[in-house]
């Protein structure tokens, strides 16, 4: 289990083994990872993505969201920074700093089958894919806008969910903006821009033949794909 937070820290932990009915329990976390050595920048032309954050913005370095590659062995780590930090798990190590959003990283999506290949989104209404074989000056392989800030304020173009479809081919982001936008992986478009939400979606998840999609409206949306 791996959880991150506004304090800076990545937990990793290893629930106990337990018998036949019995819940698992994580008492202590075995791993605790913290990027000392490039501390975060402030950030005051871009306020926090949602409510709670301001104080945390201007002293540390917030961690909005991690991901656990498919091998296990490397964690990624998105941040109020604007970087993205993977880890190499075992040796509590960053590996790779990435640099080329504008805005808190606010969600990140392992491609399934290509476990070299990273997706990421943020508060900078951008959707970015990287290659983590390359130096991280060259690892970004496409970018592309698919919201922009709006006279509401600079977040309300902010992407805050991704998610793949299990065929690999379709990623959907989930934005301030109200919006689910459905993007071919293939062509790098934007083949759908579905409306429907009243405020801020906040997550989406993807499944063979449809959307989830999840809004501060309070309501919970299906989507069918066409």
């Amino acid at each position: 289990v791996v959880t991150s937070g506004f304090d800076g820290l990545t937990n990793i932990w290893r629930p106990s083994e337990v018998g036949p009915g019995q819940d698992p329990v994580a008492e202590e976390a075995v791993a605790v990872l913290r990027d000392e050595e490039d501390p975060a920048r402030q950030v005051p032309d871009l306020p926090p993505p949602a409510g709670g954050a301001a104080e945390f913005a201007a002293q540390s370095q917030c961690v909005c969201t991690a991901a656990v590659h498919p091998t296990g062995a490397t964690l990624t780590t998105g941040c109020n920074d604007y970087l993205i930090r993977n880890w190499d798990v075992e040796r509590q190590a960053v590996t790779q700093r990435l640099r080329g959003h504008t805005g808190w990283v606010w969600c990140l999506e392992a491609q399934r089958g290509q476990p070299a290949v990273l997706l990421s989104g943020a508060t900078d209404g951008r959707v970015k894919q990287w290659d983590l074989r390359v130096g991280e000056l060259r690892g970004l392989v496409a970018d592309m806008a698919i919201s922009t800030p709006t006279a509401q304020g600079p977040n309300q173009g902010a992407v805050s969910g991704i998610s793949l479809r299990p065929d690999g081919n379709v990623l959907v982001a989930g934005c301030f903006d109200t919006r689910v936008s459905v993007i071919d992986l293939r062509t790098w478009r934007v083949s759908q821009a579905l409306e429907g939400h009243g405020h801020r979606v906040t997550r989406v998840a993807a499944t063979d033949d449809g959307i989830f999609s999840a809004s501060f409206d309070s309501t919970v949306r299906h989507w069918s794909f066409e």
